[in-house]
């Protein structure tokens, strides 16, 4: 089976964005972040954006402990995968 992702760069956090809210579809919105803390700011404002409880996901170097905790610490998710 050949999976297919559509991925779009955004800028806007917001609700007219519609890429910034929920989909249940192949297509994601892609941000791009100055660094970690920049980039965790904005995953939060996305969770709060459309309601927090939803799922979370950091790509990271497992000894990348710190950047786990902050990223965990920060977003309120029901599920969160490191």
């Amino acid at each position: 089976m050949d999976t297919k992702v559509l991925a779009g760069e955004v800028s806007k956090i917001s609700l007219e964005e519609e890429f910034a809210q929920e989909k249940l579809s192949p297509v994601i919105a892609i941000y791009r972040a100055e660094n970690f803390e920049d980039a965790v700011e904005k995953a939060h404002r996305l969770v709060e954006l459309c309601g927090a409880g939803h799922t979370s996901v950091l790509y990271t170097d497992e000894r990348r402990q710190n950047r786990i905790n902050a990223f965990a610490g920060r977003l309120r998710t029901c599920r969160i995968f490191d």
